[in-house]
């Protein structure tokens, strides 16, 4: 990484040896070698490039959702997108940026009387990573609002828009994710609606998470993906009456068998190890491959 801090310094925001642990929802996480804000997306092009010329290794973070970020030393860059723009395009269209945050987007739905995304109350994410992992709540999916993704190619460093019907997604994913693209930000459909409505809709969100999630406390969300809309795997683990099960500072949830908890100090490797843990008991009872809905980063 030689000369990296010289080559970022007009690019944006470059700092050595960040501590990464606040910006998860985990709380968990090592210190970064670089951690980098670019200025603007031709900066972020520019910095790829560089990054690609000199074979460095380098993290997109968003809202630090579904993420559990090694305790060690993270080598590379960590790129945190900070594009939080709305712009009005007419006919209830807007453009947000992929650095803009579910509790934006609610404010400026129930400031501007715009309905359509109540279901991301209580998320904590980004529009960025709310699209690429294809957020949704019940019925309620990002892309019924999505119209266009304007995304980075990093091998290229070409800036493109993809339209939603180009897009292919499924269950807590995306192409956008399988190809590696970058989201820069999208445009979104809202519909009318009185802030009176949305704020009802919203608390409807909120009472269902916090009745059936764990809400306020260090975790990643569910750790892994339903194998099937009928198979839980909350169920599955609490089946196997692995609620509670401790390592370190992390235990498996007593409210949610898909969560794990950091009740303060735990480190990468107790969560791993509870991860692989519940992976292998749950393939010796049912022969069921438990994929992993939460990002690991070197852990």
């Amino acid at each position: 990484m030689k000369g990296l801090e010289e080559a970022f310094k007009n690019l944006g925001r470059l700092k050595k040896d960040f501590s990464l642990k606040e910006f998860t929802t985990f709380k968990i996480g090592g210190k970064a070698k670089y951690f980098f804000l670019p200025f603007s997306e031709d900066c972020l092009k520019i910095a790829l490039k560089i990054l690609g010329e000199q074979s460095i290794n380098y993290y997109i973070l968003g809202g630090g959702s579904n993420l559990l970020i090694s305790s060690e030393a993270i080598e590379g860059v960590v790129i945190k997108l900070d594009f939080k723009e709305i712009l009005p395009l007419g006919d209830n269209l807007f453009y947000l940026g992929a650095g803009v945050s579910t509790r934006s987007i609610l404010n400026f739905s129930l400031a501007n009387n715009l309905g359509g995304l109540e279901f991301l109350a209580l998320l904590p994410a980004s529009l960025g990573g709310v699209i690429v992992n294809n957020a949704s709540f019940k019925e309620n999916s990002i892309f019924d609002r999505v119209s266009r993704v304007k995304v980075l190619q990093p091998q290229t460093q070409e800036i493109f828009f993809i339209d939603r019907e180009n897009i292919y997604y499924t269950y807590r994913s995306s192409s956008l994710k399988t190809e590696r693209l970058i989201v820069l930000g999208a445009e979104i459909e809202f519909y009318p609606s009185p802030s009176k409505k949305i704020r009802e809709k919203i608390k409807e969100v909120i009472a269902y998470r916090k009745r059936n999630q764990e809400v306020g406390k260090f975790s990643a969300g569910c750790i892994f993906k339903n194998p099937s809309p009928q198979i839980l795997a909350g169920k599955l683990i609490e089946e196997l009456n692995l609620k509670g099960l401790r390592k370190g500072k992390a235990f498996v949830s007593l409210k949610h068998a898909n969560f794990i908890i950091n009740e303060g100090g735990a480190d990468s490797k107790d969560v791993v190890f509870l991860i692989e843990y519940i992976k292998k008991k749950v393939y010796n009872r049912w022969r069921i491959v438990l994929e992993e809905e939460v990002e690991r980063w070197q852990c």
